[in-house]
């Protein structure tokens, strides 16, 4: 089944993926992953404001935030600096970590030999 949101303009469509807050009070999602650049500035509070729009849509549901080697504009990015610009935001439960390469995976494991 296509949905007729695919029909839409890019600001519909946009809008739909933004909605997530809707998908959780719809029960259409089981749990919500936060994906961001989370230590650029403009970032600064978008994970405390993602957590604070969730925890007001009345219902409980899971969400993890997710962590990567490289920003959405293709550059290396710091774990360390996304994990305490979150920590900065609001406690963080669960932690995806995404690696698109060997020498990804090899900074995420030392990445996580680190953490406590």
């Amino acid at each position: 089944m296509r949905l007729p949101c695919y029909k839409w303009g890019l600001n519909g469509r946009i809008y739909v993926t933004q909605d997530w807050v809707r998908w959780v009070l719809q029960e259409l999602a089981d749990e919500v992953v936060f994906v961001g650049d989370w230590s650029r500035p403009q970032n600064e509070t978008s994970y405390r404001d993602a957590v604070q729009r969730l925890q007001g849509a009345s219902k409980t549901m899971p969400y993890s935030v997710l962590v990567s080697t490289k920003m959405t504009s293709g550059e290396p990015a710091d774990l360390r600096s996304q994990m305490e610009a979150l920590w900065r935001q609001s406690p963080v439960n669960e932690v995806l970590i995404n690696v698109q390469s060997n020498e990804d995976i090899k900074s995420a494991e030392e990445f996580l030999a680190q953490m406590p």
